[in-house]
């Protein structure tokens, strides 16, 4: 709601009104209200979780780039032991947590996009299969933590740009 009060001003022509620079606008927002928080901006929640991943996905392109051989550590430490690492552990529970958090919101929303399908159920289940490829299999594990080179690396960061572009693509169109 907007409400729009004038200062006092006395003019010597009664009932003219104050000069523009004299009117204050007020915002009053109601963020109390979540049934019209939901009703205002029903896919927030979806579009967060799209440009989170995007940007997760372009930065990491960018440090394989600028690091090469170097990330290899990074990849090591993440997929190489018996056992993950707390950060992988933590990160991974935040982004399902997160995700999870935009699937209840993404159900709730009333206008559902070809886009928002995709972000929210499809691209998932890809995630879930790679998961089961790479991060629950030893063969999978040794297969990524067996990359090697500077120009190795460089050519990964180039192969995920297209997933970072198509996920903020897709986060638009949601």
């Amino acid at each position: 709601m907007i409400k729009a009060k004038c200062a006092p001003f006395r003019n010597a022509q009664a009932g003219s009104p104050p000069p523009p620079c004299l009117c204050v606008v007020a915002f009053k927002v109601q963020m109390n209200n979540a049934k019209l928080y939901q009703k205002e901006f029903p896919m927030l929640y979806v579009k967060l979780f799209g440009y989170l991943l995007a940007s997760a996905a372009l930065l990491t392109s960018l440090a394989m780039s600028l690091m090469g051989a170097r990330w290899q550590a990074v990849e090591q430490s993440a997929y190489a032991g018996e056992r993950r690492p707390w950060w992988f552990v933590a990160a991974s529970v935040l982004l399902i947590g997160f995700y999870l958090f935009a699937l209840y919101h993404f159900i709730n929303a009333a206008p559902k996009t070809w886009a928002g399908w995709l972000l929210m159920v499809i691209l998932p289940l890809g995630w879930g299969l790679k998961a089961a490829l790479v991060v629950f299999n030893p063969q999978g594990r040794a297969a990524v933590s067996s990359i090697a080179g500077d120009q190795n690396w460089r050519k990964v960061a180039l192969a995920r740009l297209p997933i970072a572009i198509l996920l903020a693509v897709l986060t638009w169109f949601a």
